[in-house]
């Protein structure tokens, strides 16, 4: 028997992004709205919602989408316990991650995209939500979380939205942009890169640019950023900079995630690559 109503763990991540695990019990929220998106995974057991003038269950692997305004219910369909994971972007934060925030660009008609259903069942889309839930217990960087936050947005819209929304996939024009940014990188490599002012740097919103970097460089900004503090350490360690020099001029948080990140790079740890230099 189930002896608990309801508990919730919340994790910031941003200021406009908090992860919320929640747990039902004997608990069954009533009818009500939000003024955001709700974006849900079922996690473990089974879930009964109200919506649209209808009752539905959904079990582990749904992805429950609610628009803003939307009357809806929630709770367990049954007396076992019923684990959700899920946040709630604001209603433009589809115009951040297509790249139209700033001023000048096209925005779209309705700050707010409507979906035409509010379940989805995509196994993919899932394992992403899940990864962005874990990454928040690591000491990955907060872009990482970036992307895999646009990655889960990306792939929801193209599946869910209710009219198509073209992606300007015209890569060759933003020559300039990519250029911008590399400069900035290679210029702050040792500093944090906020994926903010990178982009600020390159006159291009921090989502879309997100999404033509790896168009044009073929890996994502993360990755990029990666390899090149490993090329640079590795021109540090063979000059024979010690260890701790190194990950502390190229901005790593400290010694084990700088040789979590080389060693998958270059399949040696910071000290057997120093060491091929010492005579």
């Amino acid at each position: 028997m189930v002896r608990f109503e309801y508990t919730s763990q919340a994790k910031t991540v941003t200021d406009d992004l908090i992860l919320f695990e929640n747990t039902y019990g004997q608990f069954s929220c009533p009818k009500h709205f939000h003024e955001t998106y709700q974006i849900e995974i079922i996690k473990q057991g089974i879930k009964r919602t109200y919506f649209n003038g209808f009752s539905h269950t959904f079990q582990r692997g749904a992805i429950l989408i609610i628009n803003p305004g939307e009357i809806h219910t929630g709770g367990n369909a049954d007396s076992t316990a019923l684990i959700c994971k899920a946040f709630y972007p604001e209603p433009n934060a589809w115009e951040e991650i297509l790249g139209y925030s700033y001023p000048g660009i096209q925005k779209l008609q309705d700050a707010a995209i409507p979906f035409h259903s509010a379940v989805l069942y995509d196994e993919g889309i899932v394992n992403d939500i899940e990864h962005l839930f874990e990454l928040t217990h690591t000491n990955e960087s907060e872009l990482l979380l970036k992307e895999v936050y646009q990655r889960v947005m990306l792939r929801i819209l193209k599946k869910q939205a209710s009219s198509p929304l073209a992606l300007d996939e015209n890569v060759l024009k933003y020559t300039s942009v990519i250029h911008r940014a590399k400069e900035y990188i290679n210029d702050n490599i040792a500093g944090s890169l906020l994926l903010e002012d990178i982009a600020r740097a390159a006159f291009i919103s921090p989502f879309h640019f997100l999404r033509v970097f790896k168009k044009v460089s073929g890996i994502t900004l993360h990755q990029y950023i990666l390899s090149l503090k490993v090329e640079r350490a590795k021109q540090l360690l063979c000059q024979k900079t010690s260890i701790a020099d190194t990950l502390h001029t190229l901005g790593f948080k400290d010694q084990a995630h700088f040789t979590k990140v080389f060693k998958k790079i270059t399949a040696l740890t910071p000290k057997q690559y120093r060491n091929l230099f010492e005579r």
